[in-house]
């Protein structure tokens, strides 16, 4: 039951949803600790504890692990019908920075995650 749990809006980007929690939470949270694997933060249940990422005292670090953990899990490898994020990146690049629709693209995908 999740009902009042809150498990969104938080980080350098805002992430949401129980899955990025939950996969922070393997790889880098109490889970991967339990199950023996090298933790950034042992103590941390992401999961059952997701306010850590805004108020416990390793929140600095957990903001911008969030971050970096959703734009790598969700934009940078975005290719779809509607565009391709690291083929509009390398444009945009080498159109020396000048293209908007690339901004457009890339905010697009971080609000609407689509």
């Amino acid at each position: 039951d999740v009902e009042g749990c809150c498990w969104w809006g938080r980080g350098s980007l805002k992430i949401r949803g129980t899955c990025l929690y939950g996969k922070l939470n393997h790889f880098i949270g109490k889970k991967a600790a339990a199950e023996g694997r090298p933790a950034w933060f042992p103590d941390i249940d992401l999961c059952l504890e997701p306010g850590q990422v805004c108020a416990g005292p390793e929140s600095p670090a957990l903001r911008w692990i969030t971050g970096m953990y959703h734009w790598m899990e969700n934009i940078q490898i975005y290719a779809e019908e509607d565009g391709n994020y690291k083929e509009q990146l390398f444009a945009y690049v080498n159109g020396d920075l000048n293209d908007e629709e690339f901004l457009y693209f890339a905010t697009k995908l971080y609000i609407l995650n689509c």
